[in-house]
């Protein structure tokens, strides 16, 4: 039975967006989905084949750009949401890629993102951060709309421009890494795409990644192996690891989830897809949460393909065990009215947090971002971080 495909939207926002969607255009493994180009310059709109380009018309650019302006990006985005709507009201679900730090990337994507929280689709955001010698400027810029964006949107794929470097030799032309680079966010984009759009062999769905990324502050690395022949299942593994962007073995080593599948050849037997399965798996640190999926491609013939998303998050959220931290709700001596009293006068201030040797308690702070100074989370009181046991007198 054929898999049930679903209509989708590939969205790129910004100059640097359309470099990276102008590599998702070469792909032939793309159906049913349609890939649109929005940006304020009139210049980079051109040029781009199989991509629907809309320009975005305003008062303030002349079609030449925003300058670098964040708020004249997204205010262009604000005079032009009805064509935008227009472009993506019927579909199911949409995949926005763009380069945080210039003024249409990072202003113009709040204003869609908004937009699309309002049609209630499934997204995937996909943004990269800039180069330290661009300048603090723009770090800034890049950094306010990564906050604006966590606020609206379900799944943020923050990933750093500094990891082209990483282990890119020096002699290497600009050019030649920049054009990897894009080459392989396009496959970071179309694999994740591929995720939502098919159920697969072995399904991943959507809020499993959702739940990856939600009330999380992270930053991803993305790699891409790709084998064919007799020893096809070492050497995906193998390449898959030296990703230029996968930040080699040390950011997977360090990663909280890692996301990744399998994407096999017509051909592929039960066998080749268990053995590289478990090979990949004996790669990954034994406390890394991995969301695994496998699918088949057909137009593809001896040939293994394997997308990882490696994701570490900079602050890590009390609350993601629950076998660690769970909700205490406070219950007095009922024959204590002076207990009852007090309750009362503090019903909207935190309450009290006896010590439980079951977990520890988040009370108000359960729902936010924790706290963290050298591994601590200060939103705990002192005494059940240390785990001192208080009695209340009641008397």
């Amino acid at each position: 039975m054929e898999e049930e495909k679903i209509e989708s939207v590939i969205l790129a926002i910004g100059g640097g967006g359309g470099k990276i969607l102008s590599h998702v255009a070469k792909s032939n493994e793309l159906e049913n989905i349609k890939l649109i180009h929005i940006d304020t310059d009139e210049q980079d709109l051109l040029n781009l084949e199989n991509v629907c380009s809309l320009l975005l018309e305003n008062d303030w650019t002349d079609n030449q750009g925003c300058g670098g302006n964040a708020v004249t990006g997204e205010n262009a985005a604000g005079e032009n949401i009805g064509l935008i709507h227009s472009q993506i009201e019927n579909i199911s679900s949409i995949f926005v890629v763009s380069a945080l730090g210039g003024g249409a990337g990072s202003g113009a994507i709040i204003r869609i993102a908004r937009l699309i929280k309002e049609l209630k689709l499934r997204s995937l955001f996909f943004v990269t951060l800039p180069f330290s010698f661009e300048g603090k400027n723009q770090q800034q810029t890049a950094t306010n709309s990564l906050k604006k964006l966590r606020k609206s949107t379900d799944i943020v794929i923050p990933i750093p421009n500094e990891i082209i470097f990483d282990n890119c030799p020096e002699d290497k032309k600009a050019l030649d890494a920049f054009g990897t680079a894009n080459s392989i966010l396009a496959h970071c984009i179309i694999g994740m795409s591929e995720l939502i759009r098919f159920r697969g062999i072995i399904p991943i769905d959507y809020s499993s990644i959702k739940q990856a990324f939600k009330n999380k502050d992270a930053v991803c690395s993305f790699g891409l192996g790709q084998a064919t022949g007799e020893n096809k299942i070492t050497e995906v593994i193998d390449n898959l690891l030296k990703s230029p962007m996968l930040g080699y073995p040390g950011f997977v080593n360090h990663a909280n989830v890692v996301i990744s599948t399998l994407i096999g050849g017509q051909d592929l037997n039960i066998g080749d897809m268990k053995k590289c399965l478990e090979l990949l798996n004996s790669k990954l640190n034994s406390s890394v949460k991995a969301i695994i999926g496998a699918n088949t491609f057909a137009k593809s013939f001896d040939s293994i393909k394997i997308y990882m998303l490696a994701v570490q998050y900079h602050k890590t959220i009390f609350g993601d065990n629950a076998s660690i931290v769970k909700t205490v709700k406070y219950s007095p001596d009922p024959k204590s009215n002076r207990q009852r009293k007090k309750n009362d006068r503090l019903s909207n201030e935190q309450m009290p947090l006896p010590f439980l040797e079951e977990g520890l308690s988040l009370g108000i702070f359960g729902e936010v971002n924790a706290t963290i100074y050298q591994d601590q989370n200060l939103d705990i009181p002192t005494f059940q971080r240390h785990g001192i046991s208080i009695e209340l007198d009641n008397h």
